[in-house]
């Protein structure tokens, strides 16, 4: 009887002890449970009209991580930082970034999690071309400011030449 009871409170044991294990557990993820939390807006080009196809890059910036959709036909997005793989914290800064062919802009907010969503609305332009905007000083670029120090050098060698020419140099 007594190493039958011993047996017995052993398999008890093991049992508390194995449901002590799975209540802490599932208590570990109860805490990491996020209620969901939208980041949603509309796409608009300069002219104020609606961008159907765009691609739209959610990032948060404290994780790093991105998620992608696409505009529907009202220019609508829509994704739920819940589908980061970190999740999402209150006060995080989320970077939305819209694209379509060689036009994209920008805009970021902040989650608040008093709300259960953020509207991040985003108007996108033409990019400038950036060849024209490279000009280093006075809007030259840099072939021609090569071409003016190439100048200035081959003016001071003929200066200097001059000048041992008529000290009986050379």
């Amino acid at each position: 009887m007594k190493n039958g009871m011993n047996k017995t409170m052993l398999v008890g044991l093991v049992f508390i002890a194995l449901m002590s294990v799975l209540s802490f557990a599932s208590m570990a993820r109860a805490d990491t449970f996020q209620d969901p939390y939208a980041i949603n807006g509309v796409v608009t080009d300069d002219a104020g009209n609606v961008v159907d196809g765009a691609t739209v890059e959610i990032e948060n910036l404290r994780t790093e991580e991105t998620l992608t959709t696409v505009t529907n036909e009202y220019g609508e997005y829509v994704v739920a930082l819940n589908d980061m793989p970190s999740g999402f914290e209150d006060g995080d800064e989320i970077k939305v970034t819209a694209t379509l062919g060689t036009d994209s802009g920008s805009e970021s907010d902040e989650v608040d999690t008093t709300d259960f969503h953020t509207q991040i609305d985003v108007e996108i332009s033409e990019e400038e071309d950036e060849d024209e905007d490279r000009g280093l000083f006075l809007g030259l670029s840099w072939v021609w400011w090569l071409v003016i120090v190439i100048g200035i050098i081959v003016l001071v060698a003929i200066i200097a030449y001059a000048y041992n020419k008529s000290q009986g140099g050379f």
